[in-house]
C-alpha cells in the first residue's frame, strides 16, 4: 500500500531529474525572409567559423608529426579523429539549423561562405598531401572516413546555403582532392 504512494512520487521525481540533464538546445537567430518563411541567420556562419578554427587548430599538430618523421599510426590516429570529429559536429550543428540562411547586408555572402569552406578543405588536404595513403600514419581507412564525413558536412551546408557547391567547385582543386583520396568530395564538387 506504501508502495503504490510512494512509486508515483519517485516517478515524478525522477522525471525532473531527466529535465535537468537534458541537453540544451541549439540557438538560432530566426529572421524573416522576402516570402515571409522564417529561416537562421548567422548561424552558419557561425558553424563554419568554429570548424575553420578547430582545423586551424589540429593541422598544425599534424603537420608537425609528418614533418619530424617520428610519427605513426599510433600517434596520429587521435588528431585525425579530432579532424573527423570536427566536421561531424559541425554537420550536426548545420542539420539543427531549420529552412534556408537569409543573409542581410552585414552577414557573410555566399561566396564568402565558399571560400572559408575551400581553405579549410584545401588546407586539409595539403596537409593530407604530406603522408600518401599507405604511409606509416595514413591508412586508406582513415581517408575513406574523412571523405564520407566531409561528404557529408558539404551536404549539410548546401542544404543550408543552396547553391554553395557551385561556387565551391570552382574554388577546390579537383586534382588535389583526387590526389589524396577525397574521391567522394571530388564527385560531389562536380570533379569525377
Amino acid at each position: 500500500m506504501i508502495f503504490s504512494r510512494v512509486l508515483p512520487l519517485f516517478i515524478l521525481g525522477l522525471s525532473f531529474s531527466f529535465v535537468s540533464v537534458a541537453k540544451p538546445v541549439a540557438e538560432t537567430v530566426a529572421v524573416k525572409r522576402a516570402g515571409g518563411d522564417v529561416g537562421t541567420d548567422v548561424a552558419a556562419a557561425q558553424v563554419l567559423t568554429t570548424l575553420k578554427a578547430a582545423s586551424d587548430h589540429i593541422l598544425p599538430q599534424i603537420d608537425d608529426l609528418i614533418d619530424s618523421g617520428n610519427g605513426n599510426v599510433d600517434d596520429f590516429e587521435p588528431l585525425f579523429s579530432q579532424l573527423v570529429g570536427a566536421f561531424e559536429t559541425a554537420t550536426a550543428s548545420l542539420t539543427e539549423l531549420k529552412g534556408k540562411i537569409s543573409t542581410p547586408q552585414s552577414e557573410p555572402t555566399k561566396a564568402e561562405l565558399a571560400a572559408l569552406i575551400a581553405s579549410i578543405i584545401t588546407d586539409t588536404a595539403k596537409t593530407l598531401k604530406k603522408a600518401p595513403i599507405g604511409s606509416r600514419v595514413l591508412r586508406p581507412t582513415l581517408i575513406r572516413v574523412f571523405d564520407l564525413a566531409v561528404e557529408k558536412f558539404l551536404l549539410g551546408v548546401e542544404g543550408i546555403v543552396g547553391g554553395i557547391l557551385v561556387l565551391l567547385a570552382s574554388l577546390v582543386e579537383p586534382a588535389l582532392l583526387i590526389s589524396v583520396g577525397l574521391i567522394r568530395v571530388a564527385s560531389l564538387l562536380g570533379h569525377s
